[in-house]
């Protein structure tokens, strides 16, 4: 019997080594981009600790805070682990007129915001959705700027930067302000594209919207962006050599996973002359798109599917000392057979 427990012992000893084991290999089989999503992010309560939230210094720059608070929380969205040298003095630099107030326009921390007048609750609560920093709402006739931080279970949670409130967050009903007395807002522009993963942990996916197609920066250091998407409707789309992103300019080479798939409204499509991958489904059943124009002549890489699912009348038009090379590249696209690769931009 003795003998038996010890063996019982030992087995769950080395099974639970063994669970150890390969939880160390899964983590080291991880890509970068694997590991950086476990380890990147921030969770709601982080996002809500009392410390990032601020009182005014003075009086009369309710905006300047209400925005600086709003700041802080929209860089520890983006992984800024200095989220905390955003303060009021950094910001006033370029978002204060003194003897006037808050620019209606501005850009601080990497982050640019603008305003707009706000003519409901609902439009507050579809603006929260796509803003997890917040917004910050203004009541013109009662002077003072909140910030709405969340819509929770049916309820609107702020931080009111006045001195007289409570610090931290807590329910409107707290706040010196209401909702519904507010008339205009101030919310970040760029960058976009924060979400709520299944885990709770809030993840970068930042969007740039430009023109009427949107982007995400690749890579700082070298100035590269892809196309990830449409962001209004239209029957044709131009993606760029380069694009402008708060000033600075990118190359633009890719297109997306699954840029524009489904789009049943795209029938016409040119894809600029940096880009060098056109990724998996980037084009999937975009069933009426019959014309692709490819300016680029450095394109490496179609993959899986790119094409599938587009119209069986598609001309694929190329370089004319590409069309070999271009044609065996889309052959692995899913392209239909009938679609015809010629030269011709």
């Amino acid at each position: 019997m003795e003998e038996q427990r010890f063996m019982k012992k030992m087995a769950g000893r080395i099974a639970a080594s063994l669970a150890v084991c390969m939880t160390a290999l899964l983590l080291q089989a991880q890509t970068p981009l694997q590991a950086a999503n476990v380890k990147d992010g921030v969770t709601f309560e982080e996002l809500n600790e009392d410390s990032v939230f601020l009182k005014q210094s003075q009086a009369r720059i309710c905006t300047l805070t209400a925005s600086t608070m709003m700041l802080r929380r929209a860089a520890m969205l983006s992984g800024d682990e200095d989220w905390d040298e955003i303060t009021e003095s950094s910001v006033r630099k370029t978002a204060w007129v003194e003897g006037t107030g808050l620019k209606w326009n501005f850009s601080s921390a990497g982050f640019s915001v603008t305003q707009k007048s706000l003519s409901s609750k609902k439009e507050l609560i579809s603006m929260l959705e796509k803003h997890p920093e917040g917004i910050v709402i203004y009541n013109t006739s009662k002077p003072h700027a909140i910030l709405i931080t969340d819509y929770t279970d049916g309820v609107f949670y702020c931080s009111d930067p006045s001195n007289a409130a409570p610090k931290g967050r807590y329910p409107v009903a707290n706040a010196s302000i209401s909702v519904e007395s507010a008339s205009r807002c101030w919310y970040v522009k760029t960058p976009t594209g924060l979400t709520i993963a299944p885990d709770g942990r809030l993840v970068n996916e930042f969007r740039y919207t430009v023109g009427n197609l949107e982007y995400m920066i690749v890579d700082a250091e070298e100035k590269t962006a892809a196309c990830v998407g449409i962001a209004e409707s239209a029957k044709s789309a131009r993606i760029p050599k380069t694009v402008k992103i708060d000033g600075i300019t990118y190359r633009v080479v890719k297109v997306a996973e699954r840029a524009f798939a489904e789009n049943t409204e795209l029938s016409a499509v040119r894809i600029g002359a940096n880009v060098v991958a056109v990724e998996t489904e980037a084009f999937y059943n975009c069933i009426n798109l019959r014309r692709v124009i490819i300016e680029s002549a450095r394109l490496k890489k179609i993959g899986e599917n790119a094409f599938g699912g587009i119209s069986q009348k598609a001309s694929i038009l190329v370089g004319e000392e590409q069309v070999e090379q271009y044609t065996n590249l889309l052959s692995m696209s899913a392209m239909p057979k009938s679609a015809v690769v010629k030269a011709g931009q």
